[in-house]
């Protein structure tokens, strides 16, 4: 009867295999490490792209619904912010002899605001229940916020307008009819522990109204 030859693994055999082992290993944890890195930017870029657009949209959908038909800036000279009044002056209405008029008993105002301390945009009624004209700041910030909780509207972000066309109204004053409004705003979002993971991202939107 034969009798087969068996022979173990020598310590250097032992001392390559791991080493290889440990080659892969590293190799297969690099590469996953770049997948994950490269997904996570790409779902941080989508994110800011998606808030962009949510916060484009809100105002523009809010400037037609409220039928703007005048824009003024309001204290220009506050550091920090910029702030935009946008006006319904006035409804077209009938008389009973067919003629048409402004019919000026429901004007109303809202304020468009970039405020670089909060790192926040907001926009919502002009009223002394929700704004504060003294501290330039809504009364409850959080309920007319445009960014979500956890992006943030970074430094070089403005909100202004361009004027076309100035009218006069009800008061006799002259304000800004027709205009082109720019929103350049560069977002970044932070970690629930604070930390910033990427770089922030700038959009830019106009309305014309």
């Amino acid at each position: 009867m034969t009798r087969m030859n068996e022979k173990g693994l020598t310590l250097f055999e032992v001392l390559i295999s791991i080493s290889v082992g440990s080659i892969v290993i590293l190799m297969l944890l690099s590469v996953t490490s770049s997948v994950l890195g490269t997904r996570n930017a790409i779902e941080y870029d989508n994110r800011l792209l998606d808030e962009s657009y949510h916060i484009a949209e809100s105002i523009q959908q809010e400037v037609f619904e409220l039928g703007v038909r005048s824009v003024e800036y309001v204290a220009t000279d506050v550091e920090g912010k910029d702030i935009i009044r946008l006006s319904h002056e006035y409804d077209l209405a009938q008389r009973d002899d067919g003629s048409i008029f402004r019919d000026y008993s429901n004007r109303r105002s809202y304020i468009l605001l970039y405020d670089s301390e909060t790192m926040s945009l907001y926009y919502g009624p002009e009223t002394e229940e929700t704004w504060d004209s003294e501290a330039l700041m809504f009364i409850d910030p959080d309920q007319y916020r445009l960014n979500a909780s956890n992006i943030e509207v970074t430094e070089g972000s403005f909100v202004q307008y361009t004027c076309f066309d100035t009218a006069l109204f009800e008061d006799e004053e002259e304000r800004c009819y027709s205009a082109i409004i720019t929103l350049n705003i560069t977002l970044t979002q932070r970690l629930r522990s604070g930390e910033r993971i990427f770089s922030p991202k700038e959009f830019q939107t106009t309305i014309i109204f």
